[in-house]
C-alpha cells in the first residue's frame, strides 16, 4: 500500500494562500484476467502436490494476500497455512521470458522480513511459465526456494510440472520431472521423478 500528494512546486511565499495537500491511500495491485487464472493454477497445485496439508491463508482465497512487514505491505501472489500456522508463499511468473535473477532475489528477502515479523516459518516457491535464469536459480537454491515450472490451463485434477534442481558444483539444472495423473490422492498413491543428467542419462 502506498501514498501519493499533489502540492505546488514549492512552499507558497508569506502572504499566499496555501495549497490544499490531497492525499490517497493507493491499494495493492491485484491481478485479473490470465494472470489471476495461473496463480489460481499455482494455488490448486500446491494444495494437490502436498496432499491437502495446505490450505488458503485464513479468510482469503490464497490469492494476492498482503502481509506488513519490514515497515511495508508485501502481496503475494499465493499464500498458503499448515495447522501449524507456518506459511507457504509463491510468486507466479506467466512470462514469455525466464525470471531474472533480481525477482528471486525479492522473493527472498520478503520471505526473510515476513520470518522476523511473525517469528514463524515461512517456505517459497517459484512458479515461472517458462524457465528462470541460472543466476535466479541459484540464489533460490541458496536460499531454500524451490523453482517450478509449469504451464498454464492445465486440467485439474491432474497436473504436470518441472522442479528445477541447481548443481553447485557443476552449475548445471536438473529436471525433475513430475506428473500427477490420479484424481485424488490417497496414501497409496505416489509420485514418480526422473533425474536427467547432462549425457543424457537416466535414473
Amino acid at each position: 500500500m502506498g501514498w501519493c500528494y499533489s502540492n505546488a512546486a514549492s512552499p507558497p511565499a508569506a502572504g499566499q494562500a496555501l495549497v490544499r495537500v490531497t492525499l490517497r491511500c493507493m491499494p495493492a495491485g491485484k491481478a485479473t484476467g490470465p494472470d489471476r487464472d495461473f496463480q489460481v493454477l499455482c494455488r490448486d497445485i500446491c494444495v494437490k502436490r502436498f496432499g491437502g496439508a495446505w490450505r488458503p491463508y485464513r479468510d482469503t482465497d490464497g490469492i494476492d494476500v498482503p502481509f506488513h512487514a519490514a515497515g511495508t505491505t508485501w502481496t503475494y501472489d499465493v499464500v498458503l497455512e499448515n495447522d501449524a500456522g507456518e506459511l507457504l508463499v509463491a510468486e507466479c511468473k506467466r512470462w514469455g521470458h525466464p525470471v531474472p535473477q533480481g525477482e528471486v532475489g525479492k522473493l527472498a528477502h520478503t520471505i526473510e522480513c515476513l520470518r522476523k515479523e511473525t517469528g514463524i516459518g515461512v517456505s517459497g516457491i517459484v512458479f515461472a511459465k517458462t524457465d528462470v535464469q541460472l543466476g535466479g536459480l541459484a540464489h533460490a537454491w541458496h536460499e531454500g526456494i524451490e523453482v517450478v515450472i509449469s504451464p498454464e490451463s492445465q486440467p485439474l485434477p491432474a497436473f504436470g510440472l518441472t522442479v528445477l534442481k541447481y548443481d553447485p558444483e557443476r552449475e548445471r539444472r536438473l529436471h525433475v520431472f513430475l506428473e500427477c495423473i490420479v484424481e485424488s490422492i490417497t496414501v497409496t498413491d505416489h509420485y514418480e521423478a526422473v533425474l536427467i543428467r547432462a549425457d543424457g542419462s537416466r535414473e
